[in-house]
């Protein structure tokens, strides 16, 4: 099936959500049918915000501000567009996917591809909310960033940004 621009964003072709749980303290993928989760064609809105803490070490004789980052790191949002039926699991996925995933798990890989190029994420879920109305209703994630080395993971990045 062909997907117009308008529904699937500049050249994202896969966006994909999985629970991480830990075992023997690192974070590992659980065992089970349907742990991936593709949300490509039911998802209204990906933002990735990226942000520095920062700490100033001007010296006393000076009056220009000088900063310097102490930590650094990013939250992707997802938003869901919730449906009245379960589908007949298009790209393997259920029904109203992410309200499921955020009841049942703390700790998420998101991956998705745009156009050769992808994002690996490692997050915890940090809000979520179920936007209900009239007309389009929406479940909201803001998945906030996990340390990598911390969780037994690879890469020490978090994000990474890297080719398809």
């Amino acid at each position: 099936m062909s997907w117009p621009d308008w529904l699937t964003g500049p050249g994202i072709t896969s966006l994909q959500v999985t629970p991480q749980v830990f075992s023997g303290g690192v974070l590992v993928t659980p065992a089970g049918p349907n742990v991936i989760v593709d949300f490509f064609g039911v998802i209204d809105d990906l933002e990735y915000e990226h942000t520095a803490e920062l700490r100033s070490v001007t010296p006393s004789g000076s009056r220009q501000r000088h900063n310097v980052i102490v930590e650094t790191g990013g939250a992707f949002t997802l938003t869901e567009i919730m449906r009245r039926t379960a589908p007949v699991l298009v790209f393997g996925q259920a029904n109203n996917s992410l309200a499921a995933l955020v009841h049942g798990y703390d700790h998420f890989k998101i991956r998705f591809v745009r156009a050769s190029f992808g994002y690996t994420y490692y997050g915890v879920i940090g809000d979520f909310r179920e936007h209900i109305t009239q007309e389009k209703c929406t479940l909201r994630a803001r998945f906030e960033p996990i340390g990598t080395v911390e969780a037994g993971v690879t890469p020490t990045q978090n994000p990474t940004y890297t080719s398809a």
